[in-house]
């Protein structure tokens, strides 16, 4: 008797158990965004350099693309100075030389940051002693050759001597080839930014040329493509470069724009490299002299929140015919 009120009770107490634990919870299926276009103004001449964020499907910040020369790094650890490539800029180590003896281009080797973005392929190359504590650069002399301004006009030459880096800012001393216009600054830096640049224009003037970097995801601009054929041509191209903050890129040539979704993405191998939507996307005519959009070119982006998007160029010319105006369809997977 005692046996089976022993099994009763431990019935009941189950019963009790189930009872308690709670309901199990429907998995809720993935909703995608829906499908956006998105339209970029860089100007007929791209005179524009236009960020944009996917998140807002909006431009954040919209500036000149002759206004700055150097792009200073302003993360932890990262010690790296960049051109603006939108003016095809070229840099020149001429060595430990002597800053007033230096007066042409005589010598001159020049180099070109990579449109990758990778930060072992910038023009600038090791200008640092990260030997040595504290950090100091080495003691080099190098020619900047200014490249173009947006009315493409020659922008001239400058030498220039890194003088002093640290956690808060970097030191330069500049002037132009014959002496002339000798300064020194020091440009500060500012860790919400990936770069802060700087300008050899009105005596040297330090500014910021684009949005924090979590508020941004793509860059409209001119930028300057290297071509080996075999010898190096440097050439302006027009195109998009991504966030080096954390967006990332895959390009499907194979599926259709409906055919991708959120079940595809781990299929996709991604990469961080700037110009992973580059330029090609498009294509001239030298017969029509009209750019029209590669087929089947579709990009997958992950932006700097984290989300996947699938997107699409339809066009690069606005409603009154003038090129410089992208149009694109994308779409939150």
């Amino acid at each position: 008797m005692k046996r089976m009120a022993s099994k009763l009770s431990a019935v009941v107490c189950c019963l009790l158990l189930v009872s308690c634990l709670p309901e199990d919870q429907a998995v809720q299926p993935h909703v995608p965004g829906a499908n956006e276009e998105g339209f970029v103004a860089m100007g007929g001449e791209y005179k524009q350099r236009v960020y944009f964020d996917l998140g807002s499907n909006r431009e954040v910040l919209v500036e000149d693309v002759d206004g700055w020369d150097l792009a200073i790094a302003c993360a932890d650890g990262a010690f790296h100075i960049r051109l603006n490539t939108g003016r095809i800029m070229g840099v020149a180590d001429m060595g430990s030389r002597d800053f007033a003896a230096v007066s042409d281009t005589t010598g001159a080797s020049w180099n070109y940051d990579a449109p990758s973005g990778n930060s072992d392929s910038t023009a600038f190359g090791n200008w640092l002693d990260a030997d040595a504590l504290p950090l100091r650069p080495y003691d080099k002399l190098y020619l900047i050759d200014r490249g173009y301004d947006a009315e493409g006009d020659r922008s001239g030459f400058v030498k220039v001597q890194i003088t002093s880096v640290s956690a808060e800012s970097y030191g330069l001393r500049f002037a132009k080839l014959d002496g002339s216009g000798e300064n020194e600054a020091e440009i500060k830096r500012d860790k919400s930014f990936n770069y802060v640049g700087f300008s050899f224009d009105d005596g040297g003037v330090a500014k910021f040329i684009e949005p924090p970097s979590q508020e941004w995801d793509l860059v409209f601009t001119k930028y300057t493509e290297l071509f080996r054929i075999p010898e190096l041509v440097v050439y302006s191209v027009t195109g998009v470069l991504t966030n080096p903050a954390g967006v990332q890129v895959a390009i499907d040539t194979t599926r259709s724009f409906e055919e991708i979704d959120f079940a595809t993405l781990p299929t996709y191998t991604f990469t961080s490299d700037w110009d992973a939507v580059g330029f090609d996307w498009k294509v001239f005519s030298l017969e029509e002299r009209l750019f029209s959009i590669v087929p089947g070119r579709i990009f997958i982006i992950k932006d700097m929140e984290g989300f996947a998007y699938k997107l699409r160029f339809v066009d690069f010319y606005d409603a009154a015919g003038t090129k410089g105006h992208p149009k694109f369809e994308f779409q939150r997977l």
